[in-house]
C-alpha cells in the first residue's frame, strides 16, 4: 500500500537556521530492546517492510546545512536490514528510511545486533534536519543579536512522505 501525505512544517529558527524533523510522524519513537542481555529468542508475528520517503523543496535561498548520515546495516544472520539514505541538490532534499524484518525469530546471541539497529534507526527517526539562509549567516554587517532574533515563518513546501509496508511493492 501507498500512502502520499503533505503537511507543513514548523521549525526552531536561530541565526540564520531553520531547525525541524522531517518525519511528520517518526517511524521510529523507541528502542523494544532495553534489556542488556537476552535469554531467548527475540520473536516477531511476522515478516515486514517499512519504507518512508520524504521529498522536501527548500524555500528559495535555503541550504542544506546537515544530513543524516546514510548507513545500510543488515544483522548477523540477515534477519534485519535497513537503509537510510539522505540527497540533496537544486533545492531539493531527499530521505529514506527503510526497515525490514525478514526473520520471524531471531537468536538471542544476535539481541545486541537487534538492540544496536534499532537504536540506531530511532535516533535517525528523531534527527533534526538544518536548513539555513547564507546571505544571513555570512552578513558581517548585520548583528549577531539580529542574527538571532530574526523569526519568519517560512513554508517548507511539498513535503511528501510515501509509506511502503509490504516487499512486494516496488
Amino acid at each position: 500500500a501507498t500512502e502520499v501525505v503533505e503537511f507543513s512544517k514548523k521549525g526552531t529558527v536561530s541565526n540564520g537556521k531553520i531547525s525541524f524533523n522531517p518525519f511528520n510522524n517518526p517511524p521510529m519513537t523507541s528502542n523494544p530492546f532495553t534489556a542488556t542481555n537476552r535469554l531467548l529468542p527475540v520473536e516477531y508475528p511476522s515478516t515486514s517492510s517499512d519504507q518512508v520517503i520524504i521529498n522536501i523543496t527548500l524555500p528559495e535561498g535555503y541550504v542544506m546545512e546537515n544530513a543524516p548520515q546514510q548507513k545500510s546495516f543488515l544483522t548477523p544472520d540477515k534477519g534485519l536490514d535497513g537503509r537510510l539514505f539522505t540527497s540533496y541538490g537544486d533545492g531539493k532534499i531527499q530521505i529514506q528510511y527503510q526497515f525490514n524484518v525478514n526473520k520471524i525469530s531471531h537468536p538471542e546471541k544476535n539481541y545486541a545486533a537487534l538492540h544496536d539497529m534499532y537504536d540506531l534507526f530511532m535516533k535517525f527517526s528523531n534527527e533534526q534536519l538544518v536548513i539555513k539562509l547564507p546571505q544571513v549567516e555570512k552578513n558581517d554587517e548585520l548583528p549577531d543579536s539580529f542574527k538571532e532574533q530574526v523569526v519568519h515563518t517560512i513554508p517548507v513546501e511539498d513535503i511528501g512522505v510515501v509509506v511502503l509496508d509490504n516487499k512486494q511493492i516496488t
